[in-house]
């Protein structure tokens, strides 16, 4: 693995983390629920983007992101369904 690919997986690994830190501050801190369900979209993307991007070169730790990806998806669709 290279040293660009290494710094991209760190920061879409990091950008998730980041990510999922926010949705819990808009979510739960902020209240701020639409702008906590267009964040919670964008942490998805990422998230798909890095198991995808693991995959490439160690299929192993994509495996271990799917739950992570699956939560993601249902919190997503929770959201959705607390602004109706």
């Amino acid at each position: 693995m290279s040293d660009n690919e290494k710094i991209s997986h760190n920061s879409l690994y990091v950008s998730q983390l980041s990510l999922n830190y926010l949705w819990s501050l808009l979510y739960f801190k902020y209240k701020r629920r639409g702008t906590a369900l267009v964040e919670s979209f964008i942490l998805l993307s990422t998230a798909i983007l890095t198991t995808r991007s693991f995959y490439k070169t160690y299929p192993p730790a994509s495996v271990i992101l799917i739950p992570y990806v699956v939560s993601l998806s249902y919190a997503s669709y929770l959201t959705v369904e607390v602004m109706h």
